[in-house]
């Protein structure tokens, strides 16, 4: 069983620095690069999208990839897959606590798988915008299992110019920022695996 509890005690830290950094199971992060991997081989992942692109048919295809060229599988509510059910629950958990701690009301969270391929990226950015602005958490869980600093990948967030944090995609890690934060994924040598998503009003 996946706990929250002891994740409250950063939630000090989301509030004063805007992020935070957890462990959570190694074995639950195992069993979900399992899933994501059968899924990936299922051809259930497509081309990443970037939220500005979603109302603004200017953006081609070409100057998309140019931003991020990840791929991405849709985790839903409608999954009975056991692991992403856990999944789901532990998310919700955490979107309760986060809307008792922040006193605002929290209505849901959405989340995907996301793969980097050798040398992909994700260039800097917000994943709160103008066409897309009830995000007000962001979260990533990694799934990387013997991931080596050397390797890369590494999040990057940025307050104005300078870098307030630098994580390597470990299995196990997750982290938790304000959705205004600006931030990129930087390139890897290897392919590397996350579950990313944002707590929403």
């Amino acid at each position: 069983m996946l706990q929250t509890n002891y994740l409250h005690e950063n939630f000090e830290l989301i509030d004063s620095q805007g992020w935070a950094r957890f462990e959570i199971p190694r074995d639950f992060c195992k069993a979900l690069l399992s899933t994501a991997q059968n899924r990936f081989r299922n051809q259930e992942f497509r081309d990443a999208t970037v939220a500005e692109a979603v109302s603004n048919s200017t953006i081609l295809p070409n100057e998309m990839r140019a931003i991020r060229s990840d791929m991405t599988c849709w985790v839903t509510d409608k999954s009975e897959e056991p692991t992403e059910v856990q999944l789901l629950f532990f998310l919700e958990n955490i979107k309760s606590e986060l809307s008792q701690y922040f006193r605002f009301g929290l209505t849901h969270f959405e989340c995907h798988y996301a793969v980097y391929q050798p040398n992909k990226f994700y260039k800097r950015h917000s994943d709160q915008t103008k066409q897309n602005n009830h995000r007000f958490f962001s979260f990533v869980i990694y799934l990387n299992e013997n991931w080596r600093p050397d390797y890369g990948g590494h999040l990057c967030g940025y307050r104005d110019e300078k870098v307030i944090f630098e994580i390597e995609p470990t299995l196990g890690t997750m982290v938790i920022f304000k959705s205004d934060l600006e931030h990129e994924v930087r390139p890897a040598t290897q392919a590397r695996w996350s579950l990313t998503g944002w707590f929403r009003k």
